[in-house]
């Protein structure tokens, strides 16, 4: 899937609203819409990978969880703040769920389905999609992903949307792992600092263990002054945890 044909098949449905070619769509994207513009909505919304990020490179401090357990970080996380995207339509808040997928034949990569939700402040769905993450290990030291060890999970992965698999020989990751204690947060980055996600287990996240993760990300780097707080996504501070 590419830019071209991704923006083709929006403006085929702007055009076309008929149940044949919104079926047709649906059915491509792995969408559960029920009306045209809903499927606009999402496909417009999901698209990052296609878009080149807006954010100035910076110069990020690589620190990613060690003994990364992707067992334990695997179910649902609450989108608590982010670096908005080109593709970001004001969305009030988002979360993200993540399911260990079985072993391909022939493969040891591991795949992980990816299932992004956007709602509205009163918690109707406004928007889902369906994507696919492939861990992979890029440091120049590593082994290839198709030599290493299934059992070898750093906390590196490559995401794509729309529901197209990635490539199995990726070359760079675009979701780092950063830190998380799998229970209540988690922050992931990219390289060049133009994504940031502060995800939480529960909604909303408190305070205190918001500012604490706000120090961590600027110390690896990042710009916090362009994290983007989802609806409702910060409470009190009771509960503080200590990084």
């Amino acid at each position: 899937m590419d830019r071209a044909s991704l923006l083709g098949d929006i403006q085929s449905l702007q055009q076309d609203e008929s149940e044949s070619n919104f079926t047709r769509l649906a059915e491509k994207y792995h969408s559960r819409a029920s009306r045209p513009e809903e499927l606009e909505d999402e496909l417009m919304q999901f698209t990052s990978y296609l878009d080149r990020p807006k954010v100035q490179p910076r110069d990020i401090k690589l620190e990613l969880q060690p003994d990364f357990d992707l067992k334990r970080y695997q179910g649902l996380w609450y989108s608590a703040a982010r670096i908005p995207q080109a593709f970001d339509q004001n969305t009030p808040w988002e979360t993200a769920e993540y399911t260990l997928m079985q072993p391909k034949k022939r493969s040891d990569l591991v795949y992980i389905e990816v299932i992004n939700t956007s709602y509205q402040e009163d918690g109707r769905v406004r928007g889902k999609i369906v994507g696919t993450a492939v861990m992979i290990d890029d440091s120049p030291s590593g082994q290839s992903s198709r030599t290493r060890s299934r059992t070898t999970n750093p906390a590196k992965l490559y995401v794509s949307f729309p529901t197209g698999q990635p490539m199995e020989e990726v070359q760079r990751a675009n979701y780092l792992v950063h830190k998380t204690d799998y229970d209540r947060y988690a922050i992931v980055g990219s390289y060049d600092g133009s994504n940031l996600y502060i995800l939480s287990r529960t909604r909303p996240l408190d305070e205190g263990t918001y500012s604490r993760i706000l120090n961590y990300v600027d110390s690896l780097g990042y710009d916090i002054s362009l994290l983007k707080v989802g609806y409702g996504a910060i409470g009190s501070s009771e509960g503080c945890i200590i990084l």
